[in-house]
């Protein structure tokens, strides 16, 4: 009895028009018996289920019986109906098949993304829980909770520390870069793109698990620099944080020795840094260690600083405060204080220090006395 495959496939060559490159479909039908190819066509839209059977049944005899084998288990059910003579079965790798499509891939030109290519680099299971996530995340309408104007720090599960910012909203490009902190270039992301950007057997594979995404876009992982296949490593970390960005709700999010949260400001991270110094959380002692704050920022801006004059500076604020908290016991924050004579209270300094101390008292003196005019 005779036996046909059939299937309908991305292309693994691209096709161009007018000046733009996409990637076409390709329909194929092999006869399993003779090995030999029954026709083949690219069409630039995937045909649906009685287009391809009227295109299939001018190529086979349909009036007897045979085996047809079509790759894609959604075919099985139309086909059946459409051809009552053959005997329709799904069939994920027919042989025949497999070889005219090998060889057909060999004549074709090469696509220009190989490096995309996840199934060939990282796997089919790693492929599709990367596409799955990705799936998730554009679903979840990232631009309304993650946008250009968010920076937020991730440590992979190497203990490096990135920053993650989005590229744009639904209306433009849609998608977010990994960049190195220290302000060096982006090391890798993940966006949308025409179907011309990724290979053809990520294409099927992200088709035969019903991923569906925004304006028939797909995700791709780009890198300022591609390299040949994107490396197992950070298809891994890209997977991590879609599905971390998904549940991104303002807080701390940490599994698998990695961790993403909103990038805390300088000015956060300084006034922190009183707190855990002075022991104390009041609301007083953040109002008084954001006014320090304040004070050193303002006085890093009039004239440039060396690292270990700011250092030492900043030494002195924890002193000053300090001794503050240990002085005035009103419950808002009293900057008039300032204006009087230091109350050397909280710490036993030496004459070097004292000096270094009644120095930045002047300073902050002057900085309440410009602000109360």
């Amino acid at each position: 009895m005779k036996t046909y495959s059939l299937t309908q496939r991305w292309s693994p060559a691209l096709a161009g028009r007018e000046g733009q490159v996409f990637r076409p479909h390709l329909v194929a039908v092999v006869n399993e018996i003779e090995g030999t190819c029954g026709g083949v066509e690219v069409v630039e839209n995937p045909m649906r289920p009685a287009a391809l059977a009227r295109w299939l049944a001018e190529r086979i005899d349909k009036t007897e019986a045979a085996h047809l084998w079509v790759d894609d288990a959604n075919l099985v059910g139309p086909m059946t109906m459409y051809f009552p003579k053959l005997t329709v079965s799904w069939c994920a790798t027919p042989p025949q098949l497999s070889i005219f499509l090998a060889g057909l891939a060999r004549e074709l030109p090469n696509d220009r993304a190989p490096e995309q290519n996840l199934v060939d680099s990282c796997g089919e299971t790693s492929a599709l829980v990367f596409y799955g996530a990705a799936r998730d995340f554009y679903a979840t309408k990232p631009g309304e909770r993650f946008t250009r104007d968010d920076r937020l720090s991730f440590r992979d599960s190497r203990k490096r520390e990135w920053d993650v910012i989005a590229l744009g909203s639904d209306e433009v490009e849609s998608g977010f870069y990994v960049f190195d902190p220290a302000g060096g270039p982006p090391v890798c992301g993940v966006t949308l793109h025409q179907p011309a950007f990724l290979a053809a057997l990520d294409l099927d594979l992200i088709d035969r698990a019903g991923l569906v995404y925004p304006r028939a876009e797909y995700p791709w992982i780009v890198r300022p620099e591609p390299q040949v296949g994107p490396s197992q490593e950070w298809v891994g970390e890209l997977t991590w944080l879609l599905n971390a960005l998904v549940d991104l709700q303002g807080s701390l999010i940490e599994s698998d020795g990695r961790r993403l949260e909103p990038a805390r400001e300088p000015g956060e991270v300084l006034t922190e840094a009183l707190l855990v110094y002075w022991g104390k959380k009041t609301q007083l002692a953040k109002e008084l260690a954001a006014f320090l704050v304040e004070f050193l920022q303002n006085w890093m801006l009039l004239k440039p600083r060396g690292q270990r004059n700011y250092e030492r500076t900043f030494q002195e604020l924890h002193w000053i405060g300090e001794d503050y908290l240990a002085s005035v016991k009103k419950r808002k924050l009293w900057p008039e204080y300032f204006l009087g004579e230091p109350q050397f209270t909280g710490a036993d300094l030496s004459e070097k220090d004292r000096q270094a101390y009644l120095k930045t008292w002047k300073q902050v003196s002057a900085f309440v006395e410009a602000r109360g005019r």
